[in-house]
């Protein structure tokens, strides 16, 4: 596994700070989803979701796959990941 840099690290968890933005990466551990799907599960409006999954894909922690016509989110790097299934662990959400 690659080692992280302090400032990189600081960048993740700063974007990941606001609890909609959590919220949607500890739903991407599940599996990947498109838009659609997360709004129903997230209850947001779609525009607050495009803006918040915009800036997550902006600093590189959320990638994009095209099927089809959907445009899918995913949460592939493994040491984010990792992270994340132990935040899941321990919170309620």
């Amino acid at each position: 596994m690659e080692k992280r840099k302090t400032e990189d690290i600081i960048k993740v968890f700063d974007k990941l700070s606001h609890p909609k933005r959590l919220e949607i990466v500890l739903n991407l551990l599940e599996s990947k989803c498109c838009v659609k799907e997360m709004t129903d599960k997230i209850k947001l409006p779609q525009a607050s979701l495009s803006q918040h999954l915009k800036l997550l894909r902006e600093s590189n922690i959320l990638t994009t796959q095209r099927m089809g016509k959907k445009v899918v989110y995913c949460l592939e790097d493994e040491w984010l990941r990792d992270i994340l299934k132990y935040i899941k662990e321990k919170i309620e959400i």
